[in-house]
């Protein structure tokens, strides 16, 4: 079986990646392609989704699994566009000048979701002049196993948007949060996906989503408390041959409870309106979810 993950793998991310750097249509084609492989290859994985989709949309068996194989697609072709503007960097601003991309004054925590193109969104997002936007996300270590190719080309993808933003990403250990904490209370911004399973970090969250409950990683929301710090729920997706940005409702962690479970309230609205475009169906546990657990999985990157 680890031989067929890795065999794929290469065939991903060494022989079929490498040729986006070419034309995006190609990335857009070979996204669909290696989403329909993907569906095939692991029918536990789609099944899970499926069973989730449904629940969580009221859509039928069949057209659950039709939104999780445009899933598969939104995450390919983000590493599609991905290798393609690492090869044309000078053609990602074009790309974004009608995504209606704004940063409100002052810090800000903006969470994001494994949506889309939350990477290229935010190598976008930090360029802007005074932006003082920083990445939160797990780190490429044995904590996030991957096989070899796909860590590779990670690793690549983290390097390049490093480079072009001008940001090192921050991890998620002691030394690294109070780093965000620093960055925030100098008036900095931060820029985080919300939905990791709460399994995988130190602290979780209970939140609400699609009317059933998630325990998702609940450091930002601690962050958020002892800085004061609101969150501003925002999406980048693809649209076209460009990007459009979306934007909730700002959650000031003083006024509720609950400021990550407000948070995800606002991102509900995306996740409704575009739920093709969100990754993680398989590996969010959505309770009452008995039993359909899939295991650990390496964040997307």
């Amino acid at each position: 079986m680890a031989d067929a993950v890795s065999g794929w793998a290469d065939w991903r991310y060494r022989r079929i990646l490498p040729l986006a750097t070419r034309s995006r249509a190609f990335g857009r084609a070979a996204a669909v392609m290696v989403a329909r492989a993907e569906l095939r290859r692991d029918p536990a994985r789609a099944g899970v989704a499926a069973r989730r989709i449904s629940r969580s949309l009221g859509v039928g068996l069949d057209g659950a699994l039709r939104i999780f194989r445009d899933a598969l697609a939104s995450e390919a072709r983000e590493e599609f566009d991905a290798a393609w503007f690492m090869a044309h960097e000078a053609r990602l601003a074009q790309a974004f000048e009608q995504a209606g991309a704004r940063l409100d004054p002052g810090p800000a925590i903006l969470v994001t979701l494994h949506f889309g193109s939350p990477v290229l969104g935010f190598v976008h997002l930090a360029r802007q002049p005074g932006a003082g936007l920083a990445i939160v996300a797990r780190p490429l270590d044995d904590s996030n196993p991957m096989p070899a190719a796909k860590q590779e080309w990670a690793r690549r993808k983290v390097a390049w948007t490093e480079r072009v933003s001008g940001r090192r990403f921050l991890s998620t250990d002691p030394a690294s949060v109070a780093l965000a904490r620093s960055h925030l209370l100098d008036g900095g911004r931060l820029y985080t996906p919300v939905d990791v399973p709460g399994d995988v970090g130190a602290r979780r969250s209970r939140v609400g989503l699609f009317g059933q409950a998630a325990h998702v990683s609940g450091g930002i929301e601690v962050l958020a408390r002892l800085t004061g710090t609101p969150l501003q729920p925002v999406v980048a997706f693809a649209q076209g041959n460009g990007f459009r940005f979306w934007y909730g409702r700002r959650i000031d962690p003083g006024a509720t409870d609950a400021p990550l479970a407000a948070a995800f309230l606002e991102l509900e609205t995306i996740l409704r309106e575009r739920p093709g475009d969100w990754w993680m169906w398989p590996y969010l546990d959505l309770e009452p979810a008995g039993g359909e657990g899939t295991g650990s999985r390496p964040e997307p990157r």
